[in-house]
């Protein structure tokens, strides 16, 4: 395989540093057209981490991928294009910005096909029933059977409680993170934590799924996120 090809390939797959879209932003901001086209084309592997990280909690719709990264395409212009008008960017944070605009759009992609997965344990439930489950249905709340039996888990806690608000606060790595674990304190469940952000209901999903999973490897507990 030759340099070029496995050059066009790193291009598609993975995405572009912070470092690098810090040092594109002051010159996407400035009007420059070249800088503009360099940032969409350098975070194309952003979109493919997104739509991976969709795909890992929903594997379901892994038939969906290819229009998923369609759809993450249209949020990644659409941030650049706001960040060439000059519009705000949270923390002057291009990267953080982008992806942000890219789980929106995957996100509300899956909303219009109002496509939400049926766990496993419920379908099988229903099958020894004798009810057949096909495919994709659409449902309140993607919440697993299981929520109930993971909030009883960690009700108790041997660990000092500053200890693990500590913990908590390093799996979020934006705001909207933030809010949705100050939220899930609270009490409230996926789909009114994504009406409060003004969120798609997968996309808060797909985000609190992605804390737990962060959770569980900083803490090293036992879990399936």
């Amino acid at each position: 395989m030759t340099r070029r090809n496995t050059d066009f390939i790193r291009l598609w797959t993975e995405p572009a540093t912070r470092k690098s879209n810090d040092e594109l932003y002051p010159l996407v901001v400035a009007g420059n057209p070249n800088a503009r086209e360099q940032m969409i084309q350098s975070n194309i592997g952003l979109i493919m981490t997104e739509v991976d990280r969709f795909l890992i909690f929903l594997p379901h719709l892994q038939w969906m991928q290819d229009d998923l990264i369609g759809y993450g395409m249209i949020g990644l212009v659409e941030a650049v294009n706001k960040i060439a008008s000059g519009g705000e960017v949270e923390d002057a944070n291009p990267t953080t910005f982008m992806a942000r605009s890219i789980k929106r759009s995957v996100g509300a992609a899956l909303e219009q096909a109002q496509d939400v997965r049926v766990p496993t344990r419920t379908k099988n439930r229903k099958k020894q029933q004798g009810v057949e489950i096909q495919g994709l249905v659409k449902s309140e709340t993607i919440f697993d059977d299981g929520e109930e039996e993971t909030a009883e888990r960690f009700s108790y806690d041997p660990r000092p409680m500053q200890e693990l608000r500590r913990t908590l606060d390093a799996c979020c790595e934006t705001h909207e993170e933030r809010e949705i674990m100050r939220l899930r304190e609270e009490g409230y469940v996926d789909r009114e934590i994504a009406e409060i952000l003004g969120l798609p209901q997968t996309t808060t999903y797909v985000m609190r799924r992605t804390l737990y999973a962060r959770f569980l490897e900083l803490t090293g507990w036992k879990g399936e996120a």
